[in-house]
């Protein structure tokens, strides 16, 4: 924002896409320690970064073309796809909690995956391609939605490929407080099911 300028607009909002009035929210809090992920999908190049107001947005690298180097104009581009769902869809406000942790990216057997390390204390199994009205589906998230969460995930998940289609993921966590010792935690999860592979928290028990 120009704060010289009581008229100035998002110019990467726009009416018919992103709503009247600015309906979809816009990552105008930032974006903290999170960084931006690039992978190219289906011949094209998309931006995926985790912001802190607690959303996951898709972006079109290719813009919209409209750049103009005589006027010193930046070029504009698109929203994709958010989560949690926002406007064309129904929007869901967020309960991700701000992103510190990065995401990572890999091709599953379910089709290209975007990892999410939430600091509610939750992974989710994003799809990295769109679905109808600017939104994604959860092809997994760990733990389960009606499970308790686990330790604050402030890092940035790792992938392990082990075939086509085929691997783990692995990160760690802040302290547990639904756990009664005062221990973070490291995980390695299938990246097709979430299915836990193992868990490190230092205890003798977790194989210290």
């Amino acid at each position: 924002p120009d704060p010289t300028d009581a008229a100035w607009t998002d110019p990467n909002q726009v009416v018919g896409e992103d709503g009247p009035g600015g309906i979809a929210q816009m990552p105008t809090s930032g974006f903290d320690t999170s960084s931006a992920l690039i992978q190219r999908i289906g011949g094209a190049d998309f931006l995926f970064i985790a912001a802190r107001n607690g959303r996951v947005y898709s972006i079109e690298m290719a813009g919209r073309g409209d750049m103009n180097l005589t006027l010193r104009k930046p070029g504009t581009t698109r929203r994709i796809w958010s989560y949690p769902n926002d406007y064309p869809a129904v929007s869901i406000p967020s309960n991700l909690g701000a992103f510190a942790g990065s995401l990572s990216f890999a091709d599953t057997n379910a089709g290209p995956t975007i990892f999410v390390p939430a600091s509610q204390g939750r992974l989710y199994a994003l799809s990295a391609t769109p679905g109808p009205n600017k939104t994604t589906s959860i092809r997994w998230q760990f733990p389960l939605a009606n499970q308790p969460t686990i330790g604050s995930i402030q890092t940035s998940p790792v992938i392990q490929v082990t075939g086509a289609g085929t691997g783990n993921v692995i990160f760690g966590t802040s302290v547990n407080d639904n756990r009664p010792e005062a221990v973070g935690e490291l995980y390695s999860l299938d990246i097709n099911s979430g299915a836990v592979n193992w868990l490190f928290d230092g205890s003798p028990a977790s194989g210290s």
